[in-house]
């Protein structure tokens, strides 16, 4: 019942499959999936933990491929929340661009950690530990090339020296086109084209 103002914003695309469900289409590497295990930003219990496994010297993660276009900027975002970790690392792979496009974020402090190849970054809280955080980078190529999501050591650092199966919540992956993280689209098999 508060009015929060009039939100003008253009049609959208989640190019990202199974926003919410990370254990499907996405490709777990070294990481298992707790499915549906805590309340998501939405209210609904629908949030999945990501958890690492006992392998040290690696790097942890969930990722999916997606094709991106020559010229094209995108925006890829998602919601997180701490658990044992709270360092995570965005990832966009070199095949579509001038090099890895890579953002870490420190959910304790609340800040942007070292990034690189983006034209832009951010975090937002959205209440009750949550927060979701985007990069945004031009694409120089017309190929797939694979989003992730990584555990975070510390910034600048996703390879784990020693581990203890620690994790983190997340909720609302999304790839869009333009240079903004637009209003969450949830998808499940393809994506969804949303118009405001």
């Amino acid at each position: 019942g508060v009015p929060l103002g009039l939100l003008i914003e253009e049609g959208r695309t989640n190019l990202c499959l199974q926003s919410e469900v990370f254990g499907t289409t996405w490709s777990n590497v070294r990481t298992t999936i707790g499915t549906n295990s805590v309340t998501a930003p939405d209210g609904n219990t629908t949030a999945d933990t990501l958890i690492e496994d006992g392998t040290g010297a690696n790097t942890h993660q969930t990722s999916q491929s997606i094709s991106f276009a020559s010229g094209t900027a995108y925006t890829f975002s998602t919601y997180v929340k701490a658990a044992n970790r709270s360092w995570v690392l965005l990832h966009m792979a070199s095949a579509a661009f001038a090099g890895n496009v890579n953002t870490y974020f420190d959910l304790s402090s609340v800040a942007v950690g070292t990034s690189s190849n983006t034209d832009s970054t951010g975090i937002e809280d959205v209440g009750n530990g949550w927060y979701r955080i985007w990069e945004t980078a031009t694409a120089n190529a017309t190929t797939a090339s694979t989003i992730g999501i990584f555990i975070g050591e510390a910034d600048n650092d996703y390879t784990f020296d020693g581990l203890s199966q620690d994790s983190l919540y997340l909720w609302g992956a999304q790839l869009n086109i333009g240079s903004t993280a637009l209003t969450y689209v949830p998808t499940t098999t393809a994506a969804v084209w949303t118009a405001r």
